[in-house]
């Protein structure tokens, strides 16, 4: 799986920020497990789209969709380029 694509989406109030991961495969359960392992992750498979959310406390938390091609990524006030670069290295080699 490899990143494609951060696209920022908006800044928050509160000094967070959202970015749009585009990825170049489509989301698998097997990907949403290696990525939430060590995370908080809430898996929804009985949604009509199997929906999921991780939380890595005070750094990130990500939405997706089984199958989609796309992540939505709320950062934490406290993080910076280094939170993104290191989310992105980590999806590029799972």
């Amino acid at each position: 799986m490899k990143v494609l694509s951060a696209t920022p989406i908006e800044d928050c109030f509160d000094g967070s920020f959202i970015k749009e991961f585009k990825l170049s495969q489509p989301i698998t359960l097997d990907f949403i497990t290696k990525l939430g392992d060590g995370n908080s992750l809430e898996y929804f498979p009985d949604f009509p789209l199997p929906f999921f959310r991780i939380e890595k406390k005070n750094v990130y938390q990500i939405k997706g969709v089984e199958s989609n091609y796309t992540l939505r990524i709320i950062f934490s006030r406290h993080c910076g380029s280094n939170c993104v670069k290191d989310l992105i290295t980590l999806i590029n080699n799972l």
